[in-house]
């Protein structure tokens, strides 16, 4: 998932696109669990080096390895581990440069480096200045803070091959610029540089890889001056394609864009839906909020918004359309995490309750609502009080109660109950865990 974002009133979470694993484990879509004992227990060797046991390949893993490979070098200063996995390599974004991890051994096999000097923390105003409130309930976000906010690479696919966006706001004599970086997934080799200029009032800048689509990527630059513009980037050419100022993406999927736009007179903000190729409003949102957080998970986001008297309401919006298809009433409780699995499944949930739609039709799949611990299947868990930390590719990764689970996102069912770990980054050869301001590695075993 993309790093949490907070600015000019206006709060971004957006998913990091991690390519779902292909092939399928025997015990997906079956209830109970598999005897996994001999998979996660450490043997002595592994004890004493854990790295010394080759990564193998486990599409749709349900078990991991204990304890840990090792660590990785992620900033602790950022609110959501700022990392991207591609098979057997980690990218670990800093403010001044991207790690590339090989996650057999833990050493930096490589590095993506802007060509000037990255200046997250250049700014014309003291670093000790607040932005405005993002909500009414909510305190102020430090410019310095608000550097140290790292956004995670994107994996995304140029002319067919694999490949990993990041940026950086860079200064070059007297110009103030993005650096876009375009690498190859598997072997972290540059294919493309691209400078998008800043405005000269610009005193900072915080970006924003929203999300790709076909050949275009959206990417969002903030300043501390309140100006807010979003890009539009052509990842074959490459190019700029267009940009909107006063906008900021929140989610892309298929050939349309939702952004929040920004009124300039009264600072209220509103969903507006745009289209990938020009930039021209495909639809808009009938009201106007002053302040706004949305989620993107794959067809739609996950929106809440000030409904009046202190109170907030929470929607699913399409991204197509603009249409609103489901409320509070229909499962989408106030602050849920929406994910994607990449697949066929959107998994909303918080520590209360959970939903899973279908993410063709929107269609409930399963569902436990919120204050009653009961669940809508004979199969389903009879309460719940788990936080999920990932959903991928038909599954579900989550902390319950009684410890770490994996859940068939499908339908519900529980399909390992003894996973070893809950990770938030998941492929094929490793799960990632974000604990204690660290991020530890774990071997998938089956």
């Amino acid at each position: 998932m993309r790093s949490l974002m907070r600015f000019w009133g206006l709060v971004v979470a957006v998913g990091v696109a991690v390519p779902a694993a292909t092939g399928c484990s025997n015990s997906v879509g079956t209830s109970g669990s598999t005897d996994t004992a001999s998979s996660t227990e450490a043997t002595p060797a592994e004890l004493a080096d854990p790295r010394s046991v080759a990564l193998e390949s486990h599409p749709q893993p349900q078990t991991f390895t204990s304890p840990a490979r090792f660590t990785l070098p992620v900033p602790t200063a950022a609110p959501t581990p700022p990392v991207a996995l591609f098979e057997q390599r980690a990218y670990v974004a800093t403010t001044t440069e991207v790690k590339i991890i090989d996650m057999s051994t833990g050493e930096v096999s490589g590095h993506i480096e802007p060509e000037s000097a990255a200046t997250w923390g250049d700014f014309d105003v003291s670093p000790t200045a607040t932005l405005p409130p993002v909500s009414p309930d909510t305190s102020t976000t430090s410019l310095e803070d608000m550097a140290e906010a790292v956004d995670s690479p994107l994996l995304t696919h140029i002319d067919g091959q694999p490949a990993v966006l990041t940026a950086f706001p860079v200064a070059e004599d007297a110009d103030r610029e993005v650096e876009l970086i375009a690498a190859q997934a598997d072997t972290g080799e540059v294919m493309w540089r691209l400078r998008i200029d800043l405005p000269d009032a610009a005193g900072g800048a915080y970006l924003d890889i929203a999300g790709a689509t076909g050949d275009t990527a959206m990417v969002n630059v903030g300043h501390p001056e309140a100006v807010a513009t979003t890009h539009a980037v052509d990842l074959t050419e490459p190019a700029l394609a267009w940009s909107r100022e006063d906008t900021w993406t929140m989610g892309v999927f298929g050939d349309t864009v939702a952004a929040t736009a920004i009124a300039p007179e009264d600072d209220q903000r509103s969903l507006v839906g745009l289209t990938v190729g020009e930039g021209e409003q495909r639809w808009s949102a009938p009201r106007s909020h002053t302040w706004l957080t949305a989620e993107s998970a794959g067809p739609w986001l996950r929106v809440s918004h000030e409904a009046g008297s202190g109170s907030t309401a929470a929607r699913l919006v399409d991204i197509a359309t603009g249409s609103t298809t489901h409320t509070y009433d229909t499962g989408i409780a106030d602050w849920m995490r929406c994910r994607y699995d990449g697949a066929t499944v959107i998994v909303c949930s918080d520590k209360g309750s959970v939903l899973a739609l279908d993410s063709v039709t929107g269609q409930t799949r399963w569902r436990i609502p919120e204050g009653t611990g009961e669940p809508i299947a004979a199969h389903m868990p009879q309460a719940w009080g788990g936080r999920v930390t990932a959903v991928a590719d038909g599954l579900i990764y989550a902390e319950a109660d009684n410890g770490p689970v994996v859940l068939d996102a499908r339908t519900g069912a529980t399909v390992e109950d003894a996973p070893g770990v809950a990770p938030f980054r998941v492929n094929a050869y490793v799960g990632l865990v974000s604990s204690g301001g660290e991020v530890s590695v774990h071997a998938t075993t089956g």
